[in-house]
């Protein structure tokens, strides 16, 4: 019995290395043959680049500055827009630590811009139901009167989404001084 496994596990192997060989045109190709597109890129950019320096007359310190630049550039961007972002997420997904979001004086500053365009809206919305829409209109300049139709002046006259703005400004208004 032990020797017909054996018999049994050395057939399978030479199956395996005759399979094998048949099958050896198929295996990945090597570095070298999976990027040259990539190298033959970078070199015809190397080449063409020199070419272009030469005759544009640039020399090699402008080159190093250039590049030196190139890189300071690469490095605060992936610091700014990568690593940064990351961290900030990092933090508050695994340690609950909600930094500053932005700063408390532009918070503020915010906040009274858009309470005095609050206030502004709230000016002209009550100049609006004293005079009627289309007084207050006429009073701004945007529209004359005569020039709507009795069809338009009762569309504008009868429209409930003012209501509904006038409504969420109050609430919004009411959110901002709490």
């Amino acid at each position: 019995m032990i020797a017909g496994a054996n018999a049994i596990v050395s057939r399978l192997n030479w199956l395996a290395f005759n399979k094998r060989s048949q099958f050896s045109h198929l295996k990945k190709p090597n570095w070298l043959l999976r990027r040259w597109p990539e190298w033959t890129l970078l070199a015809t950019g190397v080449v063409g680049g020199a070419i272009y320096a030469k005759k544009a007359g640039i020399n090699k310190q402008t080159i190093v500055e250039y590049s030196s630049k190139f890189k300071v550039s690469v490095e605060n961007f992936i610091v700014e827009h990568v690593t940064e972002p990351l961290t900030t997420l990092f933090r508050e997904i695994f340690f609950d630590d909600y930094g500053d979001v932005t700063d408390p004086e532009e918070i503020e500053a915010s906040k009274q811009i858009l309470v005095s365009a609050l206030r502004d809206y709230n000016t002209t919305r009550t100049l609006a139901d004293k005079q009627g829409f289309i007084g207050s209109l006429t009073a701004f300049g945007k529209a004359d009167p005569s020039l709507l139709s009795s069809d338009i002046r009762a569309k504008i006259e009868a429209d409930s989404t003012a209501m509904k703005m006038d409504t969420i400004v109050r609430t919004m208004e009411t959110q901002i001084r709490v």
